[in-house]
């Protein structure tokens, strides 16, 4: 920091002995005197994002500005430092000129950033941990300027580099719309010539002239080496922008409630982070960059022609972009109806054609390929039939644009035409007000453009600012309870669990407590809120009343985190990772060694010889590669690894045929031997081994005991034995 400020305060007295002395320094040093304002500038804007402007680098910027608009006292005066030549102001050297501007909107830069506010915004998640809170108004113009502070907290790069980048993009930007003021009055300077005398010198002096332009042109055009410049370093902007809103918005969805994500659309989402994402880069783009430019165009045309020409110029001028605006904003308001329908119907389709395909086995066991051809050949036409809204509205705004500014230049140019008839203005004049037009109308010809690309940007960001405005799970605590390396005892002291709007009741009053090491199992019918009880001892929810403890703390306590971390699970739906099946085992413990994964894998029976990559064969997506055996393997090698203090069991075989749940069984028996278990099953016959068993029907303890104890009571267990007859009494000895 202290290197920075020594830099800002060695180049500022460097300008201002400079400014001091300028009279006597060839103007051929001035690009250099413009180049470390620049550097200045990037300095000056890094040290205030930093928050730290001591008192003589304000001082230093203020008397800089100072110094640059004392330059204008002489202005009325013959002898200025820049000629005035018939009402005109002619510069001895345009370039020299040029320079002195770029040189004045530099300073005023400076000027405005060291006593405007802060440029980094750095968004801070509210008390409930929302990133982004929307604002209580229903004004769209507040609503608006409040997203767009969000959106540039991300676009502001935070590195050095990209600052520098996006302040040069900025320098850039003004040096070229400055030069282009001048590209009239040189067009006007040669048609004049041409209508004089003409002579070698003239000759000259039009050649000179007609450089000057091609050079302006090559530097400042559309395509000019400005543009390129600024398109190099701009890119560096936007990747960085690009990197924050992702990783930002990435790790917030990876934070929210288990409830979320069970009823989002995978479609849906990622078609809207995708455009959110891009709107947020380019939102800013086209408001500083495009719109920005276009309006101050049209501010400068307006002053121009009011002091160089006749105040009709300006009235016209005025007018015509005041209506021009109106309409366009007026109309595109009323386009946006028919974008926001398009933009539906694009996520509807997007959503189909993604549940189609990772339901693909269905509809081919179904045969319903036509069927769901006919349903994605639906969802199409219903897109492009709001995409043909919108292009239909686009038309009627080009044509009101078009209207608009060939009337202007119509009245424009019958009033210069008269002006040159009376002898008032030369025929260059008219060259000048027919380029300046021209040249004015073109990116203003993109102003409906660039509000419609902003429109849409917005109604973009609208889908990925309600993501960031979800509510994460809540915080684990700064200072967690620390729980030891030994069997865990899992608890629910009279646990309600109410669910949905309608607050439907899945537990009502349940109590347990497993103790530590041993192995307990909840039976019972389909529905009755047994898995629920596992998903609020891995706290994926929050019971509605009672209290949840995992080693004798309370979740809240410990974190959810580290409760997670101790609690390993193995579920009917083996969710793996489209990736190898070294990847898939080692992912609950990310750091392990080749040694350790090879060690659960052969515990887990699963056999890496059957591939041809051994383990690093791909699993597919969602393991589809595998069969279902293969996949609880997998498992099961993954729960190894983690080496838990707890384990939940939750169906973990029910898919599986009778002969391979027998062998994944006596796997998990042997995997979960010597820490707390609970296992959740639907066939009995897995669960005779448990220390007690719970048999749960409408989310209450019905029953509960050891095997010989439930058959014996002759209740809801005993009639459940018996109705799967699939497993005979010599079954249930063998286990034993």
């Amino acid at each position: 920091m202290a290197i920075l400020v020594a830099l800002f305060k060695l180049a500022s007295v460097s300008t201002l002995l400079l400014r001091v002395y300028k009279s006597f320094v060839p103007w051929l040093f001035l690009p250099h005197f413009v180049c470390i304002k620049g550097l200045i500038s990037v300095v000056l804007i890094n040290l205030r994002t930093r928050k730290f402007l001591h008192n003589d680098v304000v001082f230093f910027v203020v008397l800089n500005w100072l110094y640059g608009l004392s330059a204008l006292l002489g202005l009325q005066n013959e002898d200025w430092f820049f000629e005035i030549e018939d009402g005109y102001i002619w510069p001895v050297d345009q370039i020299q000129f040029n320079l002195w501007l770029i040189d004045i909107i530099l300073s005023t830069l400076m000027l405005l950033v060291t006593l405007g506010p802060n440029l980094e915004i750095k968004i801070l998640p509210s008390e409930d941990g929302r990133l982004y809170v929307p604002l209580d108004s229903d004004s769209r113009f507040r609503q608006f300027f409040y997203r767009l502070r969000y959106m540039w907290a991300f676009t502001w790069p935070k590195s050095l580099s990209g600052r520098s980048s996006l302040i040069i993009c900025f320098a850039l930007m003004i040096c070229t719309r400055v030069t282009l003021v001048f590209l009239p009055l040189l067009a006007k300077k040669v048609v004049d010539q041409l209508s004089e005398l003409q002579t070698e010198e003239t000759f000259h002096e039009i050649a000179v002239n007609v450089g000057i332009i091609v050079v302006l042109k090559v530097l400042t055009g559309n395509n000019g080496f400005f543009a390129q410049i600024k398109d190099i370093l701009y890119v560096h902007v936007e990747q960085e922008s690009e990197r924050s809103i992702q990783i930002t918005l990435f790790e917030h969805l990876h934070q929210l409630p288990y409830e979320w994500h069970i009823k989002r659309k995978t479609g849906d989402i990622l078609k809207n982070v995708e455009r959110g994402s891009s709107a947020v880069m380019n939102l800013l783009d086209w408001i500083f960059f495009k719109i920005g430019p276009t309006l101050l165009d049209v501010l400068i045309a307006i002053i121009f022609f009011g002091v160089a020409f006749d105040w009709r110029f300006s009235l016209i001028v005025l007018i015509t972009a005041v209506i021009y605006i109106i309409s366009t904003i007026g109309i595109t308001e009323w386009r946006t109806k028919y974008r926001r329908k398009m933009i539906a119907m694009s996520n509807s389709q997007n959503s189909r054609a993604i549940d189609s395909l990772l339901n693909f086995e269905q509809v081919k066991l179904n045969c319903n390929e036509k069927h769901e051809t006919a349903l994605y050949e639906e969802k199409i036409k219903n897109y492009q039939k709001e995409e043909r809204k919108v292009t239909y509205s686009l038309t009627v705004l080009n044509t009101v644009q078009n209207l608009l500014n060939n009337i202007g230049l119509a009245l424009g140019s019958l009033i210069a035409v008269q002006s040159v008839l009376d002898g008032k203005d030369t025929v260059g004049d008219y060259v000048l007000f027919g380029t300046y037009m021209a040249q004015l109308y073109t990116p203003l010809n993109f102003l409906g453009t660039y509000y419609r690309i902003i429109q849409a940007a917005i109604t973009d960001t609208e889908k990925l600012m309600e993501l960031l405005a979800e509510r994460p799970e809540q915080k684990d605590p700064e200072d967690p309870v620390k729980l030891k390396r030994e069997p865990l005892e899992l608890s629910l002291e009279n646990v309600t669990f109410r669910y949905g709007v309608d607050e439907r009741e899945i537990l009502s009053s349940i109590s347990l407590t497993v103790p530590p090491g041993e192995t307990w199992a909840i039976v019972g019918t389909t529905g009755g809120g047994k898995s629920t009880i596992a998903r609020i001892l891995l706290g994926l929810v929050e019971p509605s009343e009672g209290a949840v403890k995992v080693g004798g703390w309370r979740i809240s306590q410990l974190g959810r985190k580290q409760v997670r971390k101790f609690i390993g699970t193995v579920s009917q739906d083996i969710t793996l990772f489209n990736d190898t099946i070294e990847e898939n085992v080692k992912y609950s413990k990310l750091g392990a060694s080749e040694d350790e994964i090879c060690e659960a894998v052969k515990i887990a029976n699963l056999d890496p010889g059957k591939w041809k990559n051994g383990l690093k064969s791909e699993v597919g997506e969602r393991g589809l590669a595998l069969s279902g055996g293969e996949k609880q393997r997998v498992a099961i090698a993954r729960l190894l690894l983690k080496a838990p203090r707890a384990v939940i069991l939750d169906e973990a075989t029910s898919a599986l045929d009778t002969v391979t749940e027998k062998q994944i069984h006596k796997e998990l028996v042997k995997a979960v031997e010597g820490v707390t278990c609970l296992m959740i099953a639907h066939r009995l016959s897995t669960v005779v081994h448990s220390h007690r068993i719970l048999v749960i029907e409408e989310g209450r303890i019905l029953e509960q005991g050891t095997h010989t104890e439930l058959i014996a009571l002759g209740g809801s267990y005993s009639s459940l034995w018996q109705q799967q007859s699939e497993y005979s009494v010599e079954d249930y000895a063998d286990q034993k």
